[in-house]
This record gives C-alpha cells, sequence and structure tokens, in this order.
C-alpha cells in the first residue's frame, strides 16, 4: 500500500500488527515502533533544518560585514593560518578576564588577583600557557575558566590601556 506523493511504501502485514507479548515489555503493536522511529527522524529533520537556519545566518552576517567594508573601502583579507589575529580579537572582547599562570601551576586573575584554573575539559589544560583570557568562570571544587585562548601579555596595553598598565603586565616579558 502506497500513502502520499513522495512515493514512500508502508507494507502492512497483520501479523506484524498483532500485540508484542515481550515479557517486562508494555504491550504495542508495529504501529507504535514505526511511529517512534517517524518521531525520531522528525526530531533529526528539525535539528538539521535549525543548522541550516544558523548557517544561513552566518552567511547573511558575513554578507554584511563585507559590504560594511566595501563601504569604507577596508580589504577583505584572509588567512587561516594567522591565528594572532583572531586571538587580539579574542582578547579585546575579553579583556578583563585575563589570568597569568604562577609558579604554583595555578593561574591568577590578572585585576582581581583570584587564583582560577583552566577547566579540565580544555584542550590547553595540559599545555598551561603563560597567559590566557577565558570567557566566564564555572564554580565547582574550584573556578574554572572556560573556553580559553592564549594571549600575549602585551596586547592587554595595547588594546585596553585604560584597564592595563605597562606595570600588569611587564614582570612576565
Amino acid at each position: 500500500m502506497t500513502h502520499g506523493s513522495d512515493r514512500t511504501m508502508w507494507l502492512l502485514n497483520k501479523e506484524k500488527m498483532k500485540m508484542s507479548t515481550v515479557p517486562g515489555k508494555k504491550p504495542t503493536t508495529q504501529h507504535s515502533g514505526a511511529m517512534r522511529i517517524t518521531s525520531r527522524y522528525l526530531h533529526m529533520f528539525v535539528g538539521f533544518t535549525s543548522q541550516v537556519r544558523s548557517m544561513k545566518r552566518a552567511k547573511d552576517i558575513r554578507d554584511q560585514l563585507e559590504g560594511l567594508l566595501e563601504t569604507v573601502e577596508i580589504e577583505l583579507t584572509s588567512n587561516s593560518n594567522d591565528l594572532q589575529g583572531i586571538k587580539k580579537a579574542i582578547t579585546a572582547g575579553y579583556f578583563p578576564h585575563s589570568a597569568r599562570l604562577q609558579k604554583s601551576g595555578f593561574y591568577k586573575a590578572v585585576k582581581h588577583l583570584q587564583t582560577v584554573h583552566i577547566h579540565p575539559t580544555s584542550g590547553l589544560a595540559q599545555v598551561l600557557p603563560r597567559w590566557v583570557v577565558y570567557h566566564e568562570l564555572v564554580l565547582t571544587t574550584n573556578e574554572y575558566m572556560r573556553q580559553v585562548t592564549e594571549l600575549k601579555p602585551e596586547w592587554l596595553v595595547e588594546i585596553a590601556p585604560h584597564y592595563y598598565q605597562l606595570k600588569d603586565v611587564e614582570d612576565c616579558r
């Protein structure tokens, strides 16, 4: 028996439609199994379409930024090997959240002098760079920094001279 115009074929078999009698399980029909499978595919489809919408939104934002660059006559360049520019941009956004590695192996937040640690799930947890900037702190047994990026201390003075002074970063140069 065929249903719909999408050429999906559903075979109905009276034997398969009988109630299941598996011990310990709630009796069901094969239809309920098909409904669960259909529900899973529907859930996957909704997830996929939201990803498509997110990618479309990202493309729209990129197109807007490209248009703004053209308006102010700035050349659009890209170099995937230049991580320094990306790290500097992250530092510019999160400059108040910087920390310096101490001799004890822990980090100390530069301005708040709070002891913090790189979250164990971070890729930098084993590397322990001397200076980092982080997105957020999570309090469990310790204060953990999440979304951590390595930085150069001189960037702090360059990017946020109103917030950092040379004395804040010069002892580690």
